[in-house]
């Protein structure tokens, strides 16, 4: 039997049965303070957020799968570390990987480029422009002349020109962190990129750190430094998937996501449109937060087991991914914003997210825009609807401290007043794209490339350094161990302990445009129909794509894209 869906102010006939069940949803869905009072998360988690029957058994025959690795598994452990070979490395499914010729191939220079626009990490490169140069400390100009047929400038005037730059960093190589004798370092690398004529990126230059002089303890790396143009390689593979973890996915996914669950069940009625239309996107999100891999660090300062993949100590863990936060904003980092402010937009870039995403983004606000327009017949019925006001007010708002009276989350940029339609089109659209198919790219390749640990390890294990030899490549990477099965870490269980956690990124329970009919009130259903047969439509035209693909790029189909942010 449908719902009747009405918007507050038009539905006087409930209106102490809505404030009654808003009351019950803020207890049931209340904020607690956690680490030095800096941090609001949910309380205790209600019934309906806890994992399915059919969550489970996906989660139980995905684990169940990881024992066709043991026999490999013991085989590695009774080898002496460092190992002799990356192939050490490799005792899971190998069959995950972006094409056949990745792990014979993973140290080549045209899968380092590829990362930065098809990997786990899409959206921290940028464009050069003249406007917008190389920086200062980073004299990497010659390069350019030295390693492809234009000048510095010539590049630059023909957009040609990428850089990815992980300055950010830079507090957590200031607190790198020994662990039973093995100290771990994370750099702040920037990269030089050229776009060639196949579209492809050709790495040319490397400097560690990004925030000092270029010297020669700071020198500038390029593919003719052999042995050490591979060190510098690897480290930047480390600071990529450090900023991705901490920021692009723990941070600005799925805490921003659990801002808007949490708020959506306090300030929502299930009666009001919007909640049946947000509610498959918001399932599980705050399970996975909860548990031990994702919870924030705790009051004692014992780092759980997300953390301890990093190189820092816990405060800085828990600052840096504050300032992640800080420096997030919900509209300029919406997809199109972020493209164009990156300067991504040149269409000969091989930039699949960025294409593919485009027709997710587009579906999903034509299917928003026309069911909101069904329940929103003019600006003043935004205006007058207190329950999406609230909503906004506590997502968004300045969170320098937090109130119990009145919470906030202070999600940066989010509305936190509605004046329009449109306003309401756009950020219900963002919220809808972070949930699908953003996370689906940000998550799903993880298992790929930095489920290989030699591609990307979270951190080194040692120094940078010139003249790196074969033995100092193998002792970039973490030794193996079991101890990470249990939950409890241990320096030689870094290896199994990635591999163990992106083995999950290889189920999924549902797919976006799923809907469950029961919960509208029959007038959006056509239009959820052509919202899922374009999506199908859109899944077609990715798979015509990838037959034309040098790299096949599957992240953004929506048949590979779940409907919200699970582990």
């Amino acid at each position: 039997m449908s719902i009747q869906l009405l918007l507050p102010q038009h539905d006087q006939q409930r209106k102490k049965q809505r404030e009654q069940y808003l009351k019950e949803m803020r207890e049931l869905y209340a904020y607690q303070l956690t680490y030095k009072g800096n941090i609001a998360t949910i309380n205790k988690i209600p019934k309906q957020q806890e994992f399915s029957l059919n969550y489970n058994l996906h989660a139980m025959a995905k684990l169940l799968s990881l024992l066709a690795s043991l026999p490999r598994l013991i085989l590695a452990l009774f080898k002496r570390y460092p190992y002799q070979t990356v192939k050490d490395y490799v005792f899971f499914n190998e069959a995950s990987y972006p094409d056949r010729e990745f792990l014979n191939n993973f140290k080549q220079d045209v899968y380092f480029g590829l990362q930065r626009v098809a990997g786990i990490n899409p959206v921290l490169i940028k464009g050069l422009t003249t406007n917008s140069p190389l920086p200062e400390n980073f004299k990497a100009q010659d390069v350019v002349s030295l390693l492809t047929q234009q000048t510095y400038q010539e590049a630059l005037q023909d957009g040609r020109l990428y850089i990815a730059d992980y300055s950010m960093l830079k507090p957590l190589a200031d607190s790198l962190t020994e662990v039973a004798g093995y100290k771990r370092y994370v750099t702040t690398p920037i990269a030089l990129y050229y776009r060639q004529d196949n579209g492809l990126l050709q790495p040319l230059a490397i400097q560690l750190y990004a925030t000092k002089p270029t010297d020669s303890t700071n020198p500038i790396y390029t593919p003719k430094d052999d042995k050490d143009w591979l060190m510098a390689k690897t480290y930047v593979q480390t600071a990529d998937g450090t900023h991705q973890e901490l920021w692009t996915h723990a941070t600005r996914i799925h805490y921003v996501m659990e801002s808007i669950i949490m708020c959506t069940y306090r300030n929502l009625d299930r009666h009001h449109p919007l909640f049946p239309l947000l509610y498959p996107h918001l399932k599980y999100t705050l399970r996975v937060n909860s548990t031990p891999l994702f919870e924030p660090p705790s009051p004692d300062g014992k780092i759980p087991s997300f953390g301890k993949m990093f190189a820092c100590d816990n405060d800085t863990l828990v600052k840096f991914m504050g300032q992640g936060m800080r420096t997030y904003n919900f509209k300029e980092m919406a997809f199109p914003n972020d493209i164009k402010n990156r300067n991504m937009e040149d269409p000969e870039l091989y930039y699949p997210y960025r294409d593919d995403g485009k027709l997710i983004w587009e579906a999903i606000h034509k299917f928003v825009r026309e069911y909101i327009n069904l329940y929103y017949k003019s600006d003043q019925d935004v205006i007058e609807d207190f329950e999406l006001q609230g909503w906004g007010k506590e997502i968004g708002g300045d969170h320098k401290e937090y109130s119990e009276k009145e919470p906030n989350c202070g999600v940066p940029s989010f509305p936190t007043q509605f004046n329009t339609i449109n306003e309401v089109i756009e950020t219900i659209g963002n919220i809808l794209f972070i949930a699908t198919g953003h996370h689906s790219c940000v998550h799903f390749a993880q298992y790929q490339y930095a489920g290989y640990v030699p591609n990307m390890p979270f951190s080194g294990y040692t120094p940078p350094s010139k003249n790196f030899s074969k033995e100092d490549e193998m002792k970039l990477f973490p030794p193996l161990g079991t101890l990470a099965v249990l939950n409890k870490f241990k320096p030689n269980g870094m290896a199994f302990y990635q591999s163990f956690i992106f083995s999950f990124t290889n189920f999924k329970v549902n797919r976006i445009g799923e809907y469950d009919l029961k919960m509208f009130d029959g007038r959006p259903n056509e239009i959820i129909k052509k919202y899922q047969a374009d999506l199908n439509e859109i899944s077609s035209k990715i798979a015509k794509r990838n037959q034309k693909r040098t790299f096949p790029y599957s992240l953004m189909a929506p048949k590979e894209i779940p409907n919200g942010v699970t582990i």
